[in-house]
């Protein structure tokens, strides 16, 4: 079963920007930070992801970041602060978000449990067999494993695994109501025969990827930042770019 909550409003955060913003002058060029960002190079070769291609810099830094590793010019800044206020992420004791680290399985089902506001009865038992009963994203596992959203390898979810690309396409598309593709999207690194080919594709269709045409990277590592991005892109249109 797919479930989408519906988020409505400016938070409280982004309205307070938005209000000493407009009574500053930027320098030419600055624009809103809901914007499909510029990322780093990859090591395989120099392709940009849709996370991080062309956000352009703040000008005016005007309410303090949540955290002290996320800039107002890093690409995932709104989409962090927006999560941050809805209390689905948060940072270390250090005041650190640590973006640019890998996300794991457990954070991920954490961050989709809370955002979904899914729960799974007392009286369904979690069938993987790596994850005990003391674990602290044992109930978030068992949420999304009762919703089919997760459902591991060979009885075992991995907690503690890094999400690829691939992978947070395939939850993503199994926890939101997004709409099927009408059309197939281009991508230089995967075709008809990849696993998660339609999961990625409903992505793009639904303007939560903006990466058509170009390599989607699968087989990477999904970063806290990027997922954050993804997870904002699913819950409120305002931070996509398009949808085709």
């Amino acid at each position: 079963m797919k479930r989408k909550t519906k988020i409505s409003g400016i938070t409280s955060m982004a309205l307070a920007a938005s209000l000493i913003l407009a009574s500053q002058t930027f320098a030419e060029g600055t624009e809103s930070t809901i914007e499909a960002p510029a990322v780093e190079d990859t090591v395989d070769g120099g392709e940009e992801s849709e996370e991080e291609a062309g956000v352009p810099e703040k000008a005016v830094e005007a309410v303090p970041s949540p955290y002290q590793d996320v800039s107002h010019s890093h690409f995932a800044y709104d989409a962090i602060v927006y999560l941050t206020e809805q209390g689905y992420v948060s940072g270390t004791a250090d005041n650190r978000f640590n973006p640019d680290e890998a996300i794991t399985r457990a954070q991920a089902a954490k961050i989709i449990v809370e955002a979904l506001n899914l729960k799974a009865s007392s009286s369904y038992n979690l069938k993987a067999t790596d994850v005990p009963s003391n674990h602290w994203a044992y109930n978030y596992f068992r949420a999304l494993e009762k919703e089919e959203i997760m459902s591991g390898n060979s009885g075992k979810l991995s907690p503690n695994a890094d999400v690829t690309r691939g992978q947070m396409a395939a939850m993503l598309n199994r926890a939101f109501n997004y709409a099927p593709p009408a059309i197939f999207a281009p991508f230089k690194d995967i075709n008809r025969s990849f696993w998660a080919y339609n999961d990625i594709n409903t992505l793009a269709a639904n303007g939560v990827t903006t990466q058509v045409g170009q390599a989607f990277r699968p087989n990477e590592v999904t970063t806290r930042a990027q997922f954050s991005l993804f997870i904002a892109r699913s819950l409120d249109d305002r931070f996509k770019e398009y949808s085709f």
